[in-house]
Parts: structure tokens; sequence; C-alpha cells
């Protein structure tokens, strides 16, 4: 389902969030492991492929 442009702005914001998180190496060495953990991996696709088609 395609962003509206109500909400795009608000898209924007969270997709620039994300990016700023999973750029920081520090926020992920500190961050408790688990085993077979994808930690968010769908939505990040999900959101990604959003903003690139």
């Amino acid at each position: 389902m395609p962003i509206s442009a109500a909400n795009l702005p608000v898209a924007r914001k969270g997709y620039r969030d994300v990016l700023s998180k999973a750029g920081d190496e520090s926020h992920y060495l500190r961050r408790a492991k688990a085993v077979n953990d994808f930690h968010g991996l769908g939505a990040f696709l999900v959101r990604n492929e959003e903003f690139r088609s």
C-alpha cells in the first residue's frame, strides 16, 4: 500500500530515524544479543521498499 501524501512527512522522519540507528555501530554493539535475532529486519525491508518504489 503506497504512503499517502498526508502521511509522507511522518514516514520520512521514521525512515531517517531507522537509518540513523542502522548506521550507528555503537548502538548495535551495546545492545543485548540473542540467537537468531533479526531485530526489526522485516519492518526495515518493507519500509525500504516503500521508499524505493
